[in-house]
């Protein structure tokens, strides 16, 4: 994993799991995986601005992805 530069501008949403702080790295992008690091929930980048995350799990259960595809 990356190391965070001190200057790297963060971005945080909610953990639907635990409630912590899942925070996602501006050079991040939509599609991109983030995890909680209290609870290492899985979520999926669904938006930057503003900033929005999903859980993994939910797409897993039939969501397309933007382009159509799908989690097998």
């Amino acid at each position: 994993m990356r190391e965070r530069e001190p200057d790297e501008v963060m971005d945080w949403c909610e953990c639907k799991n635990c409630g912590a702080h899942v925070e996602v790295a501006s050079y991040l992008k939509r599609g991109n995986m983030v995890y909680c690091k209290e609870c290492e929930e899985a979520y999926i980048i669904s938006s930057r601005n503003p900033t929005t995350i999903q859980v993994q799990k939910e797409r897993q259960l039939g969501t397309p992805w933007l382009d159509g595809s799908y989690f097998i």
